[in-house]
């Protein structure tokens, strides 16, 4: 079953709700009995009830309004109507509560949306092809709680009982009120006396169809879905009337002499002077007497009503009839500036073809939407983008007769098209393409410099862009103006340097997945996970016994791993202060654990990594994959700045298939080296913890993180350049939960360079739902005082969901340089394939460049973010030049210039 509601605009609004099929088998208990009308035995006809829909005042839903079914009086015209719901009925608040005083069984006990109903029970059909009709009295439409409008009274004529059936819905409003009233209003003194006496219930059957004419009861629009073609049912009309007694509707009723609804039944009073109490009544009265107080009536329509259009003078009277006119419009949907085109108008209905010339409802235009002759030629004005019209032609005979086309005004549009880099003295061809306009020539330009200059490029007459032999001091764009239509240009930014853009590439090594070191001792678990909360003294932990094993003559550098086992009698626990590899490899087996000691946490890091061809490795997957715990959810608030494993410096490390989890301060810190391979670690620390890093690349070479899960409390990964350059990283087939993003800096105080991020996923919240505190995405930042270089980085194919900063590259970090001062220089920074959905409240992107001679620089293509806002106030995107292909994002603001360029790629597809 489905249900049509109104939303704003003039004749659509539809939303679908679709009620379960079972509903059509619930009865209520016991039927309602109705005797017979007539003289003659009429043998009833049971069936099941099922009327579904909804009622709104306007674009408001009517809550708690009383619903009833009535069937037409048939002792004369006007005569009392049967009901036939004999239980008080009502429309749904919305609030799901079945105790509040409105729930009953039409609303599904508060169930359905606010303003809908399902009336289901079983019920008697009167004699055959007797009339129906559904009115809504009282009710709140859309005011504060408790508020109940005793004036409101809506209705919907339905037509013959017998053709009710389980797919029959019912919309009321202000139109299918009108529009009833329109059809009925002969057979009518109330609401609750519609009907007609033997001898003219044939015409009172015939006002029923005529219904459908005026209104779609299914949808609460006009017209009806059975008018006939180039048939006029008084719409216009009823939209005025409609909008005037919905000011009545939407309110709190007749609460004095200043409120709507007492200026509407002041100028609606019956034709013995009766004031009406609903606006049935008023609707009824204004057109059993459609002479009377016209203008008063047409003077109460609201300026921008519920309902359009409306009448824009008073009318002659109130009479609503169907006839067959209309105006219809031919001509061009689109005409492009200063251009002319001509409209035809043909009037149906009359042989009087007369029509007045109107654009945007202004008889004969203006220069602003262009003009209309008397003979339709339209003459579209100057715009600088594409502007909608609408052409309309009105009857002399009618201002209700209207038909109108709506037109797209085009500006002359000028498109350059050429390569996006140019190198250093060589030369580029560009071309530009003219539309809309007979006249092609162009006037070429370079940064708004008519045949450019030496510092940044000339371009001839025919679009030969000759480059400065050295790089220009601001951005260089290339722009066509049309020598017609000097207002219309194109222009495409360009790149101008000595080489092309070049994409990272990563670890120069061809790292595939480890294998684990031999075994040169092994050590059994002496204690239990239990004591985690308070462990051995470090006298008595196994401190000692491990670091005497990797110091033994078979394990001290040679490559080979002392194993952590399991021990008998559940011991599957190891607890140690710092220990230290050099050469040497750590094992930790399926099921074990390798514990901070009672007393690490005041040391630097509990394991210390060094040398050539050392490992930390695990064995397992899962829960019981072999893991380092720091058990720095202990430690929170202790001040202690303990890393969990520290490397520094190595060659050839190996992190492989283990766990690190609750660290105190960051997980993994590499510092120095040559060769690192992180592959399959799950690092597990939340992301409450502060400055819980996951993964510090700081001043290495040649490092691969790869098919890990990371879960921390800052920089899910973090490139920096303490003490010498970080080059040739590739982090891969990550997936990171809570993270402060995939990060280069916060310290690059030497060179970054060639860093490949990779096919990576980003997701705002860690993994027990802790919403980031800094929940970024792709981060570059760099101190404005730094003589740094950020080079040769790429985001390739990265996918984001719940992050809140989505790509923030900036020169404007803290004050944390200790090196060579100066202007920090970002130089082939890439996005390239970037997906985000589900972005925070409030998220946004930024580039800050400090100033410019420390701009914020980058390539962004194939990026589709669904927040493409950019951050504001102190941290407003500023000194930056961004070059885009296909990137749903373009920053810009003071200083900022972007260009085009052309690289192949996609965005990725995601799997969350």
């Amino acid at each position: 079953m489905k249900c049509s509601v109104r939303a704003t605009g003039s004749h659509a609004f539809q939303q679908n709700v679709f009620l379960p099929s079972s509903i059509l088998g619930t009865l209520l208990a016991g039927a309602l009995v109705l005797s017979g009308c007539g003289t003659a035995p009429v043998t009833p006809t049971v069936k099941t009830l099922m009327i579904a829909g909804a009622v709104h005042g306007g674009q408001q839903p009517v809550t708690g309004a009383t619903l009833q079914l009535y069937a037409v009086g048939t002792t004369g015209d006007g005569s009392t109507a049967t009901p036939l719901i004999l239980t008080t009925e009502t429309t749904s608040d919305g609030s799901g509560s079945a105790t509040d005083g409105n729930a009953n069984a039409a609303n599904s006990l508060n169930t359905l949306p606010a303003g809908f109903f399902t009336l289901t029970s079983q019920y008697v059909c009167p004699p055959q092809g007797a009339e129906v009709y559904l009115v809504a009295t009282g009710g709140n439409p859309g005011l504060v709680a408790g508020t109940n409008n005793s004036s409101l009274a809506l209705m919907a004529g339905l037509g013959p009982c017998s053709s009710l059936t389980p797919t029959t819905n019912i919309f009321l409003d202000e139109l299918t009120t009108v529009g009833s009233v329109a059809a009925l209003y002969p057979y009518m003194t109330s609401y609750a006396a519609v009907g007609s006496g033997t001898s003219d219930a044939t015409a009172l059957a015939n006002a029923f169809a005529k219904v459908n004419e005026y209104t779609n009861t299914s949808t609460g629009t006009v017209p009806g879905p059975t008018l006939p073609a180039s048939t006029y049912a008084s719409s216009t009309e009823i939209d005025t009337l409609a909008d005037v007694i919905a000011l009545c509707i939407n309110s709190a009723g007749n609460t004095g002499s200043t409120s709507p609804c007492a200026a509407l039944f002041a100028d609606t009073p019956s034709n013995g002077g009766t004031v009406p109490t609903d606006t049935i009544g008023a609707v009824i009265n204004i057109l059993q007497n459609p002479n009377q107080n016209v203008c008063p009536i047409w003077e109460l329509t609201p300026a921008t009503g519920p309902y359009m259009p409306t009448l824009s003078a008073c009318p002659a009277n109130w009479n609503l009839p169907i006839t067959p006119w209309a105006v219809s419009v031919s001509g061009a949907s689109s005409v492009y500036e200063g251009a002319t085109s001509q409209y035809t108008a043909t009037v149906t209905g009359t042989t009087n073809q007369s029509v007045n010339w109107l654009v945007n409802n202004v008889a004969g235009g203006n220069s602003t939407v262009g003009t209309i002759s008397a003979t339709g030629l339209y003459t579209a004005p100057t715009v600088t983008t594409s502007t909608a019209v609408t052409i309309s032609a009105v009857s002399v005979l009618s201002s209700t007769a209207m038909g109108s086309i709506g037109v797209t005004v085009q500006p002359v549009t000028v498109g350059v098209s050429g390569p996006a880099n140019v190198l250093f003295g060589q030369t580029g061809q560009y071309t530009a393409t003219v539309t809309g306009s007979s006249t092609t020539m162009v006037t070429w330009l370079v940064n708004s410099v008519a045949g450019g200059s030496a510092s940044e490029g000339t371009i001839s007459a025919s679009g030969v862009y000759t480059a400065p032999a050295i790089a220009p001091v601001t951005s260089v764009t290339i722009s066509a103006q049309s020598t017609a239509f000097p207002a219309s240009s194109g222009s495409i930014g360009i790149t101008v340097s000595s080489t092309s853009l070049t994409y990272a590439t990563g670890d120069t090594r061809t790292v595939t997945q480890p294998t684990y070191p031999g075994i040169c001792a092994t050590l059994t678990a002496q204690f239990s996970s239990t004591l985690r909360s308070s462990p051995p003294a470090a006298a008595s932990d196994d401190t000692s016994r491990i670091q005497a094993a990797l110091n033994s003559v078979p394990c001290k550098n040679t490559g080979l791993a002392v194993e952590l086992a399991l021990g008998g009698s559940g011991s599957n626990a190891f607890y140690s202060e710092q220990i230290t590899l050099n050469g040497e490899g750590l094992t930790i087996d399926s099921g074990v654990t390798m514990y901070g000691g009672a007393s690490y946490s005041t040391q630097s890091e509990l394991i210390d990594i060094k040398g050539t061809n050392s490992s930390l490795n695990g064995v397992g997957t899962g829960t019981s994959q072999g893991a380092v715990d720091g058990r720095g959810d202990l430690y929170v608030g202790a001040g202690s700045s303990t890393r969990l494993v520290e490397a520094t410096p190595t060659s050839n490390l190996i992190v492989y298939n283990v766990t690190l989890e609750q660290s105190i301060y960051p997980n993994l810190y590499i510092q120095g080296g040559n060769g690192a391979t992180v592959w399959g670690v799950n690092i597990l620390t939340p992301d409450t913890r502060a400055n819980a890093d996951g993964i510090d690349l700081d001043s290495v070479t040649n490092v691969t993180v790869t098919n890990s899960i990371v879960e921390d409390g800052d920089d899910g990964v973090a490139v920096k350049t303490n003490s010498s350059v970080a080059s040739n990283i590739t982090v891969t087939n990550n997936r990171f939960y809570g993270s402060h993003g995939l990060s280069i800096g916060s310290i690059p105080n030497y060179t970054v360079t060639n860093v490949l991020f990779l096919n990576n996923y980003l997701y705002g919240t860690d993994m027990l739902g802790n919403v980031s505190a800094d929940a970024n995405g792709l981060v570059v930042k760099i101190d404005p005082s730094c003589a740094a270089t950020v080079q040769q980085v790429t985001y390739q194919n990265t996918c984001m969901t719940g992050v809140k900063h989505l790509i923030t590259f900036y020169t404007n970090y803290a004050n944390t340089c200790s090196g060579a001062a100066g202007n920090p220089v970002f130089t082939d920074i890439v996005v390239n394939g970037v997906y985000a959905t589900s972005s925070l409240s409030g998220a946004y992107s930024y580039f800050y460049g400090a100033s410019a001679a420390a701009p914020s620089m980058a390539a962004l293509a194939y990026v589709s973010l669904d927040k493409n806002t950019q951050s504001s106030g102190t941290t407003a995107t500023q000194y930056a030049t961004i070059s885009l292909d296909d990137s749903s994002l373009t920053p810009s603001g003071t200083g900022v210039t972007t260009n085009t360029f052309s690289t192949p790629g996609s965005v990725p597809t995601c799997s969350f």
